[in-house]
């Protein structure tokens, strides 16, 4: 046969291009389906396509076929899209399609170097990759699952089948031991850390369905204008320039500990270069060239402009409506070697603010050590005390009421000028204060719409996706949580959340004292440019009463009444503080969200008890 030759199978849909000047030794009658061959060279090539409509008997029969006609032919080379899924080759999954297609390919015994196989483009050596391969029962019923396809017609065939199904038998109780082990294990592991594998698992069955983000332009322009308020800056006075030797230079380990915090799975910002290539291939080809620009930085007292450009992505809120502006969180992405530079000067900003003269110890947010749970044991560890012990004559059982208060927009509506005069009273070095003031000026953010690219003169805040955005809000907000309050009133924060305990013998004094409570910290608020969301405002009432009692609080021109329940860091808390209500709405949350029967963790969790 001459080269250059298309061999083809008889519906078309399969065919081999012979266009070197190999020789064709033999080839296909092409009278078979959705498959051919040649001998090429010495090397028997298959081409094959299986396509999607055919039936489940139809693909295996498909494969018997090729199998049949493969007996005998070596060395072999099989090419061809069969559209099986198959873990073995990276799909997410197997199929019946990609367990048939494993047993027909793979042959009994140690198959010999010069089988190769190609599915999908991935080659694979000796028939099946086995690299990951399963257990010895697995192993096992494969073995005679293939013995016994193949023994159809044979005389052995009723001998092969019954064993093939008693090893599936053994196979299947194998396989649901294992499960009820592995469950078992979960179970323990959450008591032992909450925040382990169980939690990862749970977590990824509750996440939300993405969203695309927002891309009509009136739609985009006005989400851009709600969220960042364009506020007249008051001027910054940058403190004078010292002599560069006062200035530390940025040290080897303190640009290693810099850049390997940053993540390399994060977005990358406007220059589009991820964070793998960032730090990988840069700062580690070229660490001393970094080290210097980022040490000129700090003693010239400059935050490049380019690395302060803000590429928006807007995220639409759970359950809000997708053409309200505020409906929208608004991530700031930022180049990486910008945020590198930031967690410098973070690492010696936090030398400070958590120093003496540092940070309140009842704001919990964006520090070391610290977290949501630590904030909502303070808020609890005031109520469980004021209800505790007796009531009556000489008692020592009083009222606690908690109240949350809402910041509306609160990181971007942030005033510079505060930010810098609360970093000077903590004492902050002036070459710290010099590239804080420039990080602030000249920022613009970018954002794109159906009509293309615009941009966005940024004049107040710190950007959501920054570094140096938590620490210099902490900064600004210490004030509030250094308010002077009534005697029975208590602040803690974290972030941007406000939760307010005032406790008191009589409803009457509990009511004064959370009205005025909640007048100094609006007070204050407003001082900073800040404006409370006053109609989100919630209040409860802790009591140990058996007779539900309430009150009414005044937040501006709105009246609040207690609630029998308030929701604060993602935790429900009763009156009662028994936690009844925030079970249920979890569970009932995780319920909707996995794939497990409702009811199947407490039923182990009971029989785990009556065991023990």
């Amino acid at each position: 046969m001459p080269p250059r030759t298309w061999i083809s199978d008889a519906d078309n849909q399969s065919a081999i291009w012979v266009c070197g000047r190999a020789p064709v030794q033999r080839y296909s009658s092409g009278q078979s389906h959705f498959y051919t061959w040649a001998q090429i060279a010495g090397i028997f090539i298959f081409s094959i396509y299986a396509p999607p409509r055919l039936s489940h008997e139809e693909f295996t029969g498909l494969l018997s076929n090729i199998v049949d006609e493969a007996r005998g032919k070596t060395p072999i080379l099989v090419a061809g899209d069969f559209n099986a899924w198959s873990t073995e080759w990276g799909s997410r999954e197997t199929k019946p399609r990609g367990e048939a297609l494993l047993d027909a390919l793979a042959p009994p015994g140690c198959p010999p170097a010069e089988h190769r196989f190609e599915t999908d483009g991935e080659v694979i050596a000796g028939g099946v990759n086995r690299s990951t391969g399963g257990t010895t029962a697995s192993r096992s019923c494969l073995r005679l699952r293939r013995r016994a396809q193949r023994a159809r017609g044979r005389a052995d065939e009723t001998i092969c089948r019954e064993e093939f199904a008693d090893a599936r038998r053994r196979l299947h109780r194998a396989i649901k031991a294992s499960k009820r082990l592995c469950w078992r294990q979960l179970c323990d592991e959450a008591d032992c850390d909450v925040w382990g594998k169980p939690y990862r698992v749970v977590m990824s069955r509750l996440r939300a369905p993405r969203t695309s983000p927002p891309s009509a332009p009136e739609l985009v322009r006005r989400a851009v204008s709600t969220l960042f308020p364009m506020i007249v800056p008051r001027p910054i006075d940058a403190p004078p320039l010292l002599e560069e030797h006062l200035i530390p230079e940025v040290g080897v380990e303190e640009l290693r500990w810099a850049y390997g915090r940053v993540r390399i799975g994060a977005a990358p910002g406007p220059d589009g270069i991820p964070n793998i290539a960032a730090l990988k291939a840069a700062v580690e080809a070229c660490f001393e060239n970094f080290r210097r620009v980022f040490t000129v930085c700090l003693r010239k007292g400059c935050f490049p402009t380019r690395w302060k450009r803000q590429r928006l992505v807007l995220m639409l809120k759970p359950g809000k409506p997708a053409m309200e502006p505020s409906s929208y969180r608004p991530l700031c992405m930022l180049d990486t070697a910008g945020k590198i530079l930031e967690r410098i000067i973070a690492g010696r900003l936090e030398t400070h603010t958590e120093g003496p003269a540092g940070l309140a110890d009842s704001q919990y947010g964006f520090r070391k050590g610290r977290s949501t749970v630590d904030a909502i044991q303070a808020v609890l560890s005031t109520a469980r005390t004021a209800i505790s012990g007796k009531r009556w004559h000489r008692g020592t059982k009083e009222y606690c009421a908690i109240i949350t208060l809402d910041v509306r927009n609160a990181f971007n509506s942030a005033r510079w000028n505060k930010i810098l005069i609360a970093l000077s009273q903590m004492e902050v070095p002036a070459y710290l204060l010099r590239i804080v003031s420039s990080y602030f000026l000249d920022r613009v953010l970018e954002f794109t719409t159906d009509d293309g690219s615009e941009t966005y003169e940024v004049t107040a805040g710190v950007p959501q996706g920054s570094v140096l955005g938590p620490i210099l809000w902490n900064v600004m907000y210490d004030r509030i949580l250094r308010l002077k309050l009534p005697r029975s009133a208590k602040i803690v924060g974290f972030a941007d959340d406000i939760a307010v305990t005032v406790v008191a013998k009589h409803l009457d004094l509990v009511e004064f004292y959370s009205n005025e409570t909640i007048r100094l910290v609006r007070a204050a608020l407003t001082d900073l440019g800040l404006q409370t969301a006053d109609q989100k405002t919630e209040v409860l009432l802790v009591t140990s009463r058996k007779v539900r009692e309430t009150i009414t609080l005044r937040a501006g021109d709105h009246y609040i009444t207690s609630a029998p329940c308030i929701r604060y860091l993602g935790v429900h808390i009763d009156a009662r503080l028994r936690f009844d209500e925030h079970l249920r709405i979890v569970s009932d949350k995780a319920n909707r969200g996995s794939r497990c029967p409702a009811g199947y963790y407490a039923k182990h969790r009971r029989s785990k008890e009556q065991s023990t």
